[in-house]
């Protein structure tokens, strides 16, 4: 069992208010200054349970509410730049079959693959994200299949 000195900043961090955060500062590891601690009602540790009661005492402060993270203009830019990252290594394999003539593709079908890839890349403005064409499809399949 740890030894909580001292205890701040209370919140809630899921919608149905089950579990709380607290900063706890613990005796035995408080050349760590505050930490970041969860528990909740049916906590495992006896300090868990103790942070729990007081808590819902209001002994800590009151709870502040539960706020849900919202993506920030960076973070839905990374995930087009990884999204596009992951599609662009499909289509180079195709357009590598493509042109080594290895697979059975069509000039349409690269004319697909290309334009979706452009149509996703993260620089460009994009009314609406285009669908996948099924040989990309068929070609991330091939992926997982051989990778098992």
């Amino acid at each position: 069992m740890f030894t909580v000195l001292q205890v701040k900043n209370p919140v809630w961090i899921n919608e149905d208010n089950t579990v709380l955060n607290l900063e706890v500062l613990f005796e035995e590891l408080k050349d760590l200054d505050f930490i970041p601690h969860s528990t909740q009602d049916n906590a495992d540790t006896e300090h868990g349970q103790t942070l729990w009661k007081e808590a819902m005492k209001g002994s800590y402060g009151e709870i502040k509410p539960y706020e849900p993270y919202v993506k920030t203009e960076e973070d839905l830019a990374e995930e087009a730049r990884m999204f596009f990252g992951s599609e662009k290594v499909v289509a180079l394999r195709i357009e590598e079959d493509y042109r080594l003539e290895l697979a059975d593709i069509s000039d349409e079908q690269m004319r697909e693959v290309k334009e979706y890839i452009r149509a996703i890349k993260p620089n460009t403005v994009t009314r609406r994200i285009p669908n996948r064409p099924e040989i990309m499809n068929q070609y991330s399949q091939l992926n997982t299949t051989l990778e098992e």
